[in-house]
């Protein structure tokens, strides 16, 4: 088994001040060294240790600011949405999401946590959207995000086009992280137009 695997299972099962009591004795005997001072002659252990214990000091953040079990949950999909968005490699995801469910969902919450929690982690694969929007109030709306229309799409929006770059940049923010979706931006019309039509 490699160091992040037992650290990753390790820490799943306790607390790090537990982990590092006893000059780290409970990793000592997991590696099998002599000492705690051995425990970086072994390879790939120095980083992995100090990715799962920042995950896990993370993890302990939510459990002390989150008393309720309900919002542990809430803040874990949380931080998991928030790890997407900032595209931090998979690897870091999956060690979070090995924590949450070893110390949290295995350990901590009953069945109604992990039945919400399973409920909502399905958002974290969604990979498809339909993107809503309206032109109506364009340049008002364009008006008020115009920094954020600046700077994701480079330029601000002409005075009088009655287009919401707003939503321009939202379809572009969603697929810039792998989603896939309907996004009409050339033929939208209001709804006033549709009801004459119909």
């Amino acid at each position: 088994m490699e160091p992040l695997e037992r650290l990753i299972e390790i820490f799943s099962t306790y607390e790090i001040s537990a982990i590092l009591a006893n000059d780290g004795q409970l990793l000592v005997d997991t590696f099998g060294v002599s000492d705690y001072k051995k425990l970086s002659e072994i390879p790939g252990y120095v980083d992995a240790f100090a990715l799962v214990t920042t995950m896990a000091t993370q993890l302990e953040q939510v459990v002390k600011d989150f008393m309720e079990p309900s919002q542990q949950v809430n803040e874990c999909i949380r931080i998991l949405l928030k790890m997407i968005d900032e595209m931090k490699p998979i690897h870091n995801f999956e060690v979070m999401q090995h924590l949450i469910e070893g110390r949290l969902y295995g350990l901590r919450w009953i069945d109604k946590e992990k039945q919400a929690y399973d409920r909502k982690r399905e958002i974290l694969e969604w990979k498809d959207f339909f993107l809503s929007y309206s032109n109506r109030d364009a340049f008002a709306t364009n008006q008020e995000f115009r920094n954020v229309i600046r700077s994701s799409l480079g330029k601000s929006p002409n005075a009088g086009v009655e287009s919401n770059h707003l939503a321009k940049v939202i379809a572009k923010h969603l697929r810039t992280h792998n989603l896939e979706g309907f996004f009409d931006e050339w033929n939208l019309k209001v709804g006033e137009d549709i009801h004459e039509e119909v």
